[in-house]
């Protein structure tokens, strides 16, 4: 199944934060057709939230699954298409490495992003700086719920490749006005995808520190992380998600689960993660494809996990066709 993904991708991540000089103009951001949706003061609050930072195994995530259907993100369509999410997402990833912030805070930053793209105006993120500042607002707000202490708005608005004007800081912080209240100030109503693989990782006993696990574990954050770029797997629940993450990665690994170990540590049946572990197979392949273009034309996620410190786990061969040897000694022998 092809991606939605260009092989071809001009990043905007050079390893530098450098403020970007503009003049300060006057230009629209965005389409607020919801007047009672006025600017606030940049302080902010977040109601009806979890804390995941505890979840030890994967009834944490069948409770979350019940307790939060997932009826607020959509695949993106309209103005904002598959190859713009992709690369909005690819930014706020730049935008996290060039800010040093947990991979939490992109996680949840995309998860507001997608949030708020089914929520707002379809008009809202039609134009190309108005969804650069919506992601930079959302990456901003999962920054101060993740850690204490963020760079201020003027470190977001350049690693973005913002000009940093006091009337751009003043459109961040009306943005994020807007964001927080079109979300009805739920900031984390449900568990990332991340949080989600760390339960998988607990009940699976998988983050022992052998190397077989290890680039088990590296494989499967690899392919969480990549989860994001694409616009298909948006609709899918972030534990299964995560889920097909886990079984991918044991795939790609060649250390296949049985079927009865993928659900006992997933709590899903691979009739279950079939669609998405194809959707993630294909992104997989798109990026392995891309492993030799200019540094500047790969996915910044891509290229991180092409690092030593990574262990290379980027540059694991794609499965390609149904005769992959993979496969052969896999349990999972239909995607």
């Amino acid at each position: 199944m092809p991606s939605m993904l260009p092989c071809l991708h001009q990043s905007h991540c050079d390893g530098q934060l450098q403020d970007k000089q503009c003049p300060d103009e006057e230009f629209e951001v965005l389409a607020r057709s919801d007047s009672s949706l006025s600017p606030s003061s940049g302080s902010w609050a977040c109601s009806s939230t979890i804390d995941y930072s505890e979840a030890k195994g994967v009834q944490e995530v069948q409770q979350f699954q019940q307790e939060q259907p997932h009826h607020d993100t959509v695949a993106c369509n309209g103005p904002v298409t598959a190859a713009d999410r992709a690369s909005t997402v690819d930014s706020m990833t730049c935008a996290v490495a060039l800010l040093q912030l947990p991979s939490d805070a992109l996680f949840l930053s995309v998860s507001l992003l997608d949030r708020c793209l089914a929520r707002l105006p379809m008009t809202a993120a039609a134009d190309a700086e108005a969804l650069s500042l919506l992601s930079t607002a959302c990456l901003w707000i999962a920054a101060k719920f993740e850690q204490c202490v963020v760079p201020p708005s003027s470190c977001f608005l350049a690693a973005s490749q913002q000009c940093s004007s006091p009337h751009n800081r003043q459109l961040l912080v009306a943005c994020e006005a807007h964001v927080l209240q079109a979300l009805d100030y739920r900031v984390v109503p449900r568990p990332t995808i991340k949080a989600c693989l760390h339960a998988i990782f607990a009940a699976s006993g998988a983050s022992t520190a052998t190397p077989e696990s290890t680039q088990m574990t590296l494989c499967a954050a690899y392919l969480c992380e990549m989860s994001l770029l694409e616009a298909r797997l948006v609709p899918f629940m972030p534990s299964q998600v995560a889920a097909a993450a886990f079984a991918g990665a044991s795939l790609l690994t060649g250390s296949p689960l049985a079927h009865g170990q993928l659900l006992a540590a997933t709590g899903y049946s691979l009739a279950q993660l079939k669609q998405p572990l194809q959707l993630l197979l294909s992104v997989h392949h798109v990026l392995y494809q891309g492993r030799a273009l200019p540094p500047d034309s790969v996915y910044a996620t891509a290229r991180r996990y092409m690092a030593a410190d990574k262990a290379w786990i980027g540059l694991l061969p794609s499965i390609a066709s149904t005769d992959d040897p993979r496969l052969k000694r896999a349990d999972i022998v239909e995607v």
